[in-house]
């Protein structure tokens, strides 16, 4: 079942317009819609925001904070991706790195090692 759907069996009404922001009490935004003081007021009976993505810099969570408008992202929806493109970036380094020759081990013996720190979400 779809999110959407999920939405609409919990007797949610999906607004795609500006028409009705004046009854609206949630929005459901992507990376594309940026919430700053002046579009929230246009919502007086705003109750929540779910930001589908990481990061909150779209949305003007002081603003939110004042108003008790609660706010949530989904980060772990990108973390795959941002597994992969660190992996990736990994092995085009170690590739280049021998295509020039670069010795892998320093004059003291030990060998180098490349770590990959991960916060939260990580897969």
């Amino acid at each position: 079942m779809s999110f959407k759907q999920t939405l609409l069996d919990h007797g949610y009404e999906l607004v795609y317009t500006n028409d009705k922001a004046q009854s609206s009490i949630g929005i459901i935004t992507s990376n594309k819609l940026v919430l700053n003081k002046h579009s929230l007021q246009h919502f007086p009976n705003l109750k929540w925001i779910a930001r589908l993505g990481s990061g909150m810099e779209i949305i003007d969570t002081a603003y939110c904070d004042q108003q008790g408008i609660r706010y949530v992202s989904s980060p772990e929806g990108i973390s795959n991706s941002v597994a992969e493109h660190v992996i990736g970036m990994l092995l085009v380094y170690c590739i280049i790195s021998i295509l020039r020759n670069i010795k892998y081990r320093p004059a003291n013996g030990y060998a180098k090692r490349i770590g990959v720190l991960s916060w939260q979400n990580a897969p």
